[in-house]
């Protein structure tokens, strides 16, 4: 499904997520606990809709969420739903993605004599300097940056993600190592 083409509405599954799928983890980590007029799969589709219109702010996300659910809401109240619940469902969500792009990529003769295969791998992303203090990043010309590392480990056999975590650029990959190890043991 190309971003593009997304509709405003009746949208049954978001990329390769059902909006049944996104509501169960949106209420097993308690970001979906009664009746709001702003729902998790709603805010994803209108974020991958603002991002796919160029938007970045919360004011261009409140905008597109308002399209979609076919009420006003605010910046100010998209803000205050950004919770520790919220975090916890997004990153469930991009473990669910994960888990069915490995699957869908997995040659199982290739690993058929193995029980377990394990690929642990990070990436980095610049962020704006105020983020310094939380995800500290190089330092160039004397002013420090911000840049954050997130750390991942598959199980390339099954598709589980059991290590999804965000750090500050200046933890090392031999620190790292000690999530894979915990797992492999």
């Amino acid at each position: 499904m190309k971003v593009q083409n997304l509709s405003h509405r009746n949208l049954k599954k978001v990329g390769t997520v059902s909006k049944n799928k996104i509501t169960q983890l949106a209420k097993a980590f308690g970001f979906e606990q009664r009746n709001s007029k702003i729902k998790a799969s709603s805010l994803v589709t209108s974020f991958i809709i603002m991002m796919s219109e160029g938007g970045k702010s919360y004011w261009d996300w409140a905008s597109s969420l308002s399209i979609i659910i076919g009420k006003s809401v605010s910046k100010q109240a998209l803000f205050g739903r950004m919770t520790k619940a919220w975090t916890d469902t997004v990153k469930a969500l991009l473990q669910e993605v994960m888990n069915q792009q490995v699957q869908a990529q997995i040659k199982h003769k290739l690993f058929a004599s193995f029980g377990n295969v394990w690929l642990q791998d990070s990436t980095s992303l610049h962020l704006p300097d105020i983020l310094k203090k939380v995800f500290k990043g190089n330092v160039s010309k004397g002013v420090q940056k911000s840049v954050a590392k997130l750390n991942v480990v598959i199980n390339v056999l099954s598709g589980s993600c059991p290590v999804l975590d965000w750090m500050s650029f200046t933890v090392n990959e031999q620190a790292l190592s000690s999530s894979i190890l915990n797992i492999a043991k």
